[in-house]
């Protein structure tokens, strides 16, 4: 699914109009009708209504929404912020709406009493503001926002920018409706607070003049990866799926290699093997039987560097501990050509040692944002971050998976930047991260390159959390029962078992 930026969203919606072909007008009131068949399914008939409307098209939208709504037994309400002018379309659909009394907002909403049932639809600017909201509507959003209402926004929460931070007060919406495509903005943690629970509906938008090359963003669908996943043969065996090397754990912490390490074997992967500071071995040898061991001559930590010609893939990181020892193993480890997925301390180790990054060519790395902002710096806001995720993962010609609510994937040979949308916030759990390395491992021994396991990897491991969320809350998910979710996910992504989807 492909994230269109603001212009691309104004070319498309005149491409709709000029090749469908229809009005300009039309294919508000078909936005509008999108809109409101989505509304009805979050508030009753009866349910009283305030819509907000700025002077553009966004207005526009919300005057034919309150007419539709207003046809459905809503009780509606319409405010239009004053200006000097407004849009054709504005100006059509306001005189469509017949019998509605509107109120003119010339400055601020203390001549106005809302009452706080009444749910608010944000129709001041949507997707077309580009520049920070000052004057009037400053005020609108602000007192809209500190009323203890609901918040309805069309298209995109007024005041948040579609692909590009902005200054200024921003409406906190508590649902988004928007249209054909998500926006690059909702998929940014900092945004959360505006944006809400967001729903996408189609409105029938042309993109036939936009190619691939042209898009800087896409969200992993579940139909790019039923080509994408390798079906298993009836005839093979063990050593047809590969064999994985986990490197992690230390004293306190074996818990992190244990999780990696099961989680690479119910990806699929033949055989793993799990290297582990000696303490280690009876943990692993008496909590995962099919796992097989090689216990470091260390106690405590790791300090060896195997060598890897026997194996196919490699994971390491999740429990290390940095001590000396370990980062010179980390180091030998980093310089053997081997498919490499690079977590937790070993992410830090690199980050300490700036001279390791020459090592990283073909590997995936997987850092959370504080991890990420230790490897490569700092940024002012999400935005920046995203350009700094590009450059670095062409830079070093390595695959970055930035995990996040909406994790995001760089590679060097794709020009897109991949956003997932599985998941959920029970994921935010001790452990989830070395499930995620583990999979990624075991996905990388079966043969996947390492855009085509970042991809699957995480949407599988989001849906995971999904699943175990249909049946129970997100407050109870541990990191093992991902693991356990694998085989339906899996199930799902496979399109020989459709009946499933």
């Amino acid at each position: 699914m492909w994230i269109l930026n603001a212009k691309q969203t104004q070319a498309a919606d005149q491409f709709t109009i000029e090749n469908e072909p229809l009005s300009s007008i039309d294919l508000m009131e078909r936005a509008s009708l999108a809109f409101v068949n989505r509304f009805v399914q979050l508030f009753p008939q009866q349910t009283p209504v305030a819509v907000f409307c700025g002077p553009g098209n966004n207005g526009g939208d919300g005057l034919a929404i309150a007419r539709l709504l207003q046809g459905m037994d809503y009780k509606i309400e319409v405010f239009i912020i004053q200006a000097t002018k407004y849009s054709q379309d504005f100006e059509e659909n306001k005189l469509r709406l017949a019998k509605t009394t509107l109120n003119y907002v010339k400055s601020d909403l203390t001549n106005f009493a809302i009452d706080r049932e009444v749910v608010i639809i944000d129709a001041i600017f949507g997707s077309g503001l580009n520049k920070p909201v000052t004057g009037t509507y400053e005020k609108v959003i602000e007192g809209l926002n500190s009323l203890p209402n609901l918040i309805v926004a069309i298209d995109m929460p007024s005041g948040l920018h579609q692909d590009k931070f902005l200054a200024g007060p921003k409406i906190k919406a508590n649902y988004t409706i928007t249209f054909q495509f998500p926006k690059l903005s909702f998929l940014l943690a900092e945004n959360e607070p505006y944006v809400g629970k967001w729903f996408i509906e189609d409105i029938g938008l042309d993109t036939q003049f936009l190619t691939e090359k042209d898009i800087d963003y896409q969200v992993i669908s579940q139909s790019c990866l039923k080509t994408l996943l390798k079906q298993r043969k009836r005839c093979s065996h063990k050593g047809t799926y590969g064999h994985t090397l986990v490197v992690a754990g230390s004293y306190g912490k074996m818990g992190a290699a244990l999780l990696s390490t099961k989680a690479a074997l119910k990806a699929g992967c033949g055989l793993v093997t799990a290297h582990l500071p000696k303490v280690g071995l009876p943990i692993m040898q008496s909590s995962l039987w099919e796992a097989m061991v090689t216990p470091d001559i260390l106690d405590k930590i790791i300090s060896e560097t195997k060598d890897t010609q026997s194996y196919n893939a490699l994971a390491i990181g999740p429990g290390l501990g940095q001590d000396a020892a370990t980062v010179q193993a980390v180091e030998g480890y980093l310089k053997q050509n081997i498919p490499t997925v690079i977590d937790a301390d070993a992410l830090n180790i690199i980050a300490k040692n700036p001279h390791l990054k020459r090592l990283l060519a073909g590997k995936i790395l997987t850092p959370h944002p504080k991890e990420f902002e230790r490897l490569f710096g700092a940024t002012n806001n999400h935005y920046e971050c995203l350009t700094l995720l590009e450059k670095s993962a062409k830079k070093l010609d390595c695959t970055i998976i930035l995990k996040d609510a909406y994790t995001c994937i760089a590679s060097p040979l794709h020009q897109s930047l991949w956003f997932n949308i599985t998941g959920n916030n029970g994921m935010a759990t001790a452990g989830s991260g070395d499930v995620l390395t583990g999979l990624l491992a075991g996905l990388l021994a079966q043969g996947y390159d390492a855009f085509e396991a970042a991809l699957l990897g995480v949407y599988l491991h989001g849906l995971s959390g999904d699943l175990y969320t249909k049946n129970n809350a997100p407050h109870s998910l541990t990191a093992r029962d991902l693991i356990h979710h694998f085989g339906k996910a899996f199930n799902i992504v496979d399109e020989r078992n459709s009946e499933n989807l």
